[in-house]
């Protein structure tokens, strides 16, 4: 057989190759995109946290929730959550206020995270919702983009899809319950499937992550003017016979 011949055959068979890694990899994506319940299914439970996905069909995004509890006073909590200054413990930068609506219901403001290479910087624009029940003071507060609240930025890639909740329940004794509810995409080039794996290891991580914040000195005394503690109630017990 002629070299010429030889090389022709190889070419031939790596394109075939190639072709079919491509038509594979086509209907995996396809499969996988239009997959899913749309229903919050069980991942699993780590470390003592809880943690459901959730897969709608129509996206490659996975949703995260998880469950878990920490020690800390409801003040110090929304002192790590929305205050800029804490932006250096929670690893993003560049973190500032654009404005507040009805304080302390919204707050507009804008942070950065570094993705690392290969990855761009991210720039997030959200408004943040605070809610806080006057009788068991539970609280609800949302992250939600706001993208059209500043410019494009050369610096970074802006996230467009984000509705990322936090609830914070307290016990009692400073326990306190946190459900988080992630629901991001980062835009830009990062590959679903490693968002998906990323967060899958990791999320439940943020309870340890947000208890080591709170116990630094900064915070453990932190006070913020529009949020009540919690107090139980304590029911006298009659020691009449």
């Amino acid at each position: 057989m002629k070299v010429g011949s030889i090389g022709s055959i190889i070419k031939k068979v790596l394109l075939f190759t190639l072709g079919a890694v491509v038509v594979s990899a086509t209907a995996s994506h396809l499969y996988w995109k239009y997959s899913g319940s749309g229903e919050w299914e069980l991942l699993h439970v780590k470390d003592g946290v809880t943690v459901h996905t959730l897969k709608a069909s129509g996206e490659t995004h996975l949703q995260f929730k998880m469950q878990g509890t920490f020690t800390g006073s409801l003040g110090a909590i929304m002192k790590v959550m929305r205050d800029p200054e804490a932006c250096d413990e929670i690893g993003c930068f560049d973190s500032k206020i654009i404005k507040t609506q009805d304080y302390p219901r919204y707050q507009y403001y804008t942070f950065k995270y570094a993705y690392g290479s290969p990855f761009d910087d991210r720039q997030y624009v959200v408004r943040s919702e605070f809610k806080q029940d006057p009788i068991t003071k539970e609280i609800y507060t949302d992250f939600k983009a706001a993208v059209d609240l500043l410019p494009e930025d050369d610096c970074c890639v802006r996230v467009t899809h984000m509705h990322n909740i936090w609830e914070f329940k307290p016990l009692g004794g400073n326990q306190v319950e946190v459900q988080f509810t992630l629901n991001e995409k980062p835009n830009g080039w990062v590959p679903y499937f490693l968002f998906n794996q990323i967060h899958t290891s990791t999320v439940h991580q943020n309870v340890e992550w947000l208890q080591e914040i709170l116990d630094l000195d900064k915070y453990k005394n932190a006070v913020v003017d529009y949020v009540e503690e919690y107090e139980p109630v304590t029911t006298a017990v009659s020691t009449s016979e």
